[in-house]
């Protein structure tokens, strides 16, 4: 009978050893299960980041592409300014040096005139 009761007594341990496991495979299962859930759920949040990242770079370039245009344009129009101011600098001297000799024909104008009036 010690041998019924002992062979009883292993199968019990066995079927209750059994249940562990099967307990501990089944919250395995699902610890996995969530594991992979949150890895999904962080994949996503990592495609949303690149996404996201990558729609602020391409809005960066059109911005940098923009400020690039709006300074070539500034950059050709203030070059047109320094021309004009550089041609009516030039204009301005020979204006200058025109309103030096009619102020010299005017002064011998002026002499030769009173030269003229002495005499008579």
């Amino acid at each position: 009978m010690k041998t019924k009761e002992k062979s009883s007594i292993l199968f019990n341990e066995l079927v209750r050893i059994g249940q562990e496991s099967d307990l501990q495979k089944q919250s395995l299962q699902q610890l996995n299960h969530a594991l992979e859930q949150r890895i999904a759920m962080l994949e996503q949040r990592l495609q949303m980041n690149e996404n996201s990242s990558q729609m602020i770079n391409r809005k960066g370039d059109a911005a940098s592409m923009f400020l690039n245009e709006v300074f070539e344009r500034v950059e050709g129009k203030l070059m047109g300014l320094e021309q004009q101011q550089s041609l009516l600098s030039m204009e301005q001297r020979k204006e200058r040096d025109n309103i030096g000799r009619i102020e010299v024909t005017t002064l011998k104008h002026s002499d030769e005139f009173r030269n003229m009036l002495q005499q008579l």
